[in-house]
């Protein structure tokens, strides 16, 4: 079958003057998809014989947010985010950063599927999501970080219900 796809990635960020190390950012991610596409990973739902396969299928890692965190395959992904050391001012706590990001989804083509299978009504509207993070160098080979997530559905989910992830993390260095 001939595959005629295509996916990038553009990131603008800007950095203010000041103790806070501020910076805001914006960023758009894509990636092609095929409107007879049930599957963006798999054969077996996959493209239609006979016809282009127009689904990108990366490789790799996107930050794509931490609830939704879909592939790169039939969506546009538009992110906000604001960076900041706000307790720069604490002698313990200059080495801790926020990360602030709001995030539009939206399907390529409104009739093929996402990574997500939830999302199987044919609308282009996937949803938004805001996502917190705390990255914290306790020590110089101690780090600490959290993570929030909260996915709200778009038109393209039968539910339209938030969905939320947390983590966290603990790396020692030696």
């Amino acid at each position: 079958e001939s595959i005629l796809a295509m996916g990038g990635q553009l990131a603008v960020d800007h950095y203010f003057q000041g103790p806070t190390k501020a910076r805001a950012g914006f960023g758009y991610l894509f990636g092609t998809g095929d409107s007879d596409r049930a599957s963006v990973t798999n054969t077996k739902g996959g493209n239609s014989p006979g016809t282009t396969d127009h689904n990108f299928l990366p490789f790799g890692y996107a930050d794509t947010g931490y609830s939704l965190s879909p592939r790169l395959s039939n969506i546009h992904v538009f992110k906000l985010q604001a960076f900041a050391h706000p307790f720069y001012w604490l002698s313990g706590f200059r080495n801790m950063e926020t990360v602030l990001s709001a995030m539009l989804f939206m399907k390529d083509k409104s009739s093929g599927a996402i990574s997500d299978f939830r999302a199987n009504k044919s609308k282009l509207h996937v949803g938004e999501e805001l996502d917190l993070t705390l990255s914290w160098k306790v020590v110089s080979d101690l780090a600490l970080s959290c993570q929030f997530g909260g996915f709200h559905h778009g038109s393209a989910y039968y539910s339209r219900e938030w969905r939320y992830f947390f983590g966290s993390n603990l790396t020692y260095s030696f």
